[in-house]
């Protein structure tokens, strides 16, 4: 039937997340080996995603250690366990990755950044003008009449009235 009484019923579930949190921690560790990839330690692993593309992080195990654990198991293809030592070494690569210097007056500045210096500004009124003359030239191609502005419409608008 349940717990009705709401005290007892939020120790039954911290109790119970905590055990499939810990049970799934054991699973994962089993699937991957069981020790560190670099030194094969046992002992305090941590479980890291791939390094190669941190932004791309697909596997989080608090956000998914609920869920069925052939789901789980397919999530953590790409992780690795790493001991207290080498964890230190690849969170610092990691970090480097995320931090990682853009430069000025380029699609990922000008755009994904929204810098506003000069050279991005610039950047930004050459890349609209080149996208202009490329949708021109593929109307052109599919031989539609030219795309018509504001003021143009507005005109041809007025004169048909």
């Amino acid at each position: 039937m349940g717990i009705k009484d709401p005290e007892a019923r939020r120790v039954y579930m911290r109790d119970y997340f905590r055990r499939l949190y810990a049970e799934r921690i054991k699973l994962i560790h089993e699937h991957l080996g069981g020790k560190c990839c670099r030194c094969e330690r046992t002992d305090k692993l941590r479980i890291v995603d791939s390094i190669k593309k941190p932004r791309d992080k697909r596997f989080d195990l608090k956000k998914h250690y609920g869920r069925k654990v052939d789901v789980v198991l397919k999530l953590i293809r790409q992780c690795k366990l790493y001991c207290p030592d080498h964890y230190k070494e690849v969170r610092s690569e990691i970090e480097k990755l995320r931090n990682r210097v853009w430069r000025h007056g380029t699609w990922y500045s000008a755009y994904k950044k929204k810098c506003d210096c000069e050279e991005c500004a610039n950047y930004r009124t050459e890349y609209a003008l080149w996208r202009q003359e490329q949708r021109r030239e593929r109307r052109e191609q599919a031989g539609l009449p030219p795309a018509l502005n504001t003021k143009r419409r507005k005109r041809i608008a007025a004169q048909a009235a």
